[in-house]
């Protein structure tokens, strides 16, 4: 008798994963015998605010839909259905249930497509032509928050995630066509300038009082001091920052969007920061506990303004700030590159071409008659 279960198993960054486990292994035609099916569904293994409870119940209520699901088809012995397409499921549905809880990169993606779509898009109405034409709908797509046109990598980050979400529908047996790998990719333009803060506007967000949300200030500051993506920062935990004998305070993480190691030596700044946040006597499990990516988002251009800076300056700029700061004193791009934890090295060398000014004003001051 083929037994069926739906398991929980906690991962990392705080997330537990569900599992669907068959004993004996399903005898799939064409396949390997299926011993365990992730769902790529998951949960917030400690909610701390309600919209991660609400997230949570829901990822519960779905994992369940697909569990009886399993066990029917299993029942009535068809084994192939990753083959049988549900035409009418709503797509628009599933890309918000299985979207909206990773962040705001995918609301957006979900907005911007909801709004290709009119609002409404089943499962049969996807095909291969339609990518072109939501390319060029996203070209002048203007975001329903910020009321301007997204940028092209704004663009390429939305397409990106579609291709991602249609590609989870793939591996949940719903549509029969893996389009993330059929349909051409938008190229992201890296020659688009980074925005970045110079050492006078770092300190003045150093010397601005932000009392409403201090939280997001420290956060700001150590992301500018580290380097850290802003996944990294809000899910980092005091048990990450360890005690070096030779290298001092470090910190030690397992990078949220690369899933590599990543260990980094802790400045005099950095330091400094994470005792404001409550080092010696943390009252958390989390570095940071009342923040969240939309929070951040928000209150972000808010700190920028009230610290007198006249810049688009998003979280992610903070990174490049800390990468154009060591470069400018001198940091070779080999040593910026382990800092960031970039996988490749070409991934490094664009902030190299970020450093024209200071290029031009070197070069004077070398080839130059004085």
């Amino acid at each position: 008798m083929q037994e069926i279960k739906l398991v929980k198993r906690a991962g990392s960054n705080g997330y537990t994963h569900f599992y669907i486990k068959y004993n004996p292994p399903l005898e799939i035609p064409e396949q390997k015998p299926l011993k365990e099916e992730a769902l790529n569904l998951k949960l917030f293994s400690n909610p701390k605010y309600p919209f991660q409870e609400t997230t949570n119940k829901q990822i519960e209520e779905l994992a369940q839909k697909v569990y009886a699901g399993r066990m029917a088809m299993v029942a009535r012995r068809e084994y192939r259905y990753q083959l049988k397409e549900p035409n009418n499921m709503d797509f628009l549905q599933y890309f918000e249930d299985n979207g909206d809880y990773r962040g705001c990169k995918y609301v957006g993606a979900r907005k911007a497509f909801s709004s290709f779509m009119k609002g409404k898009c089943r499962i049969k109405d996807i095909n291969l032509p339609m990518f072109d034409k939501y390319k060029r709908f996203l070209a002048t797509y203007i975001s329903p928050n910020k009321k301007i046109v997204i940028s092209h990598n704004t663009a390429c980050a939305y397409f990106s995630t579609l291709l991602s979400m249609l590609h989870l529908a793939y591996k949940d047996g719903l549509i029969r066509n893996d389009y993330s790998v059929l349909v051409s990719k938008m190229t992201w333009d890296h020659e688009i300038k980074k925005d970045y803060l110079s050492e006078e506007e770092i300190s003045k967000i150093e010397n601005t009082e932000f009392p409403e949300e201090t939280e997001v200030r420290l956060a700001a500051l150590l992301s500018i001091y580290t380097g850290l993506r802003r996944s990294d920062i809000l899910n980092l935990k005091w048990k990450d920052i360890k005690k070096d004998q030779s290298l001092g305070l470090l910190i030690d993480i397992k990078v949220h969007k690369t899933g590599s190691r990543l260990l980094l030596p802790l400045s005099k700044k950095s330091v400094d920061i994470l005792n404001e946040c409550g080092m010696d006597n943390p009252s958390s499990e989390r570095v940071f506990n009342t923040i969240t990516e939309a929070i951040l988002s928000r209150r972000i251009p808010r700190l920028i303004k009230q610290s007198g800076i006249n810049k688009h300056i998003t979280f992610h700029c903070f990174r490049h700030t800390f990468a154009m700061t060591l470069l400018n004193r001198g940091a070779d791009i080999y040593t910026i590159s382990k800092l960031l934890g970039h996988a490749q090295i070409n991934n490094t060398t664009v902030y190299a071409k970020l450093n024209v000014n200071d290029l031009k004003q070197r070069i004077s001051e070398l080839m130059d008659d004085n």
